[in-house]
């Protein structure tokens, strides 16, 4: 792990030397590989799936569980 940390300092401190306008051309990829990341897409489709749930409750689509109903599925 040593090893990463020092491939990153060295590569982190190389950027930090960048002018201004390299800098924010590398940071611009770097935000745009994370935005292209599975990681991110599985992410947002779970943020999806909650509010398409809450908006199933908020309508009375999905009429939910009372506590009950809730503590026994357990």
């Amino acid at each position: 792990m040593g090893d990463v940390s020092r491939g990153i300092d060295r590569i982190r401190a190389e950027a930090l030397d960048l002018s201004f306008e390299e800098r924010e051309e590398l940071a611009r990829d770097l935000i745009q590989s994370l935005a292209d990341s599975p990681e991110l897409l599985y992410e947002q489709e779970w943020i999806e799936e909650g509010r398409r749930r809450l908006d199933d409750l908020k309508s009375g689509r999905d009429p939910g569980l009372t506590m009950d109903e809730f503590f026994a599925a357990e």
